[in-house]
């Protein structure tokens, strides 16, 4: 009887119970092995966006630097470009000044040197024979000087 009951109660439980654990492990690996597949599929799709994105990075690091370097070379020549005006304008406005202070050193120098002509013969020279003589000298003067008539 016992072997009876252990046939036909008790095997087929274990049985059941031996088949449901079975199903339970192996479908618990199928879903297991779903995950890992899912894992490498998320995986390979995020190393290649961040690929992408990497790539997108240095193109645009490259335009910006690219962008850089033209903004700045151009803002480079204009600046040398102003320096340069402003160095021809200093050297004009300079070259007119020094023309200035060499005329005026002329036009100081003539009544002084005729005075002192005039002193230093004792009178005996007359203004206007002093001054067209200075005249008539004074070119060579001026052409020293680089001065224009």
């Amino acid at each position: 009887m016992f072997v009876f009951v252990l046939k036909l109660k008790v095997i087929p439980l274990f049985n059941d119970l031996r088949q449901k654990r079975w199903d339970h492990t192996q479908g618990t690996k199928k879903l297991a092995d779903s995950f890992l597949k899912e894992a490498d599929e998320i995986d390979i799709e995020w190393k290649k966006l961040l690929d992408d994105g990497k790539k997108k990075s240095n193109d645009i690091l490259s335009k910006s630097d690219s962008e850089a370097k033209l903004i700045f070379a151009e803002g480079r020549s204009k600046f040398l470009q102003s320096v340069s005006k402003r160095i021809e304008e200093t050297r004009s406005k300079l070259s007119d000044q020094e023309y200035k202070i060499k005329k005026n050193i002329i036009d100081g120098i003539k009544p002084l040197t005729v005075d002192m002509v005039i002193k230093t013969s004792g009178g005996v020279l007359s203004r206007d024979r002093v001054e067209n003589h200075l005249k008539n000298n004074f070119s060579s003067l001026k052409k020293t000087l680089d001065l224009r008539d």
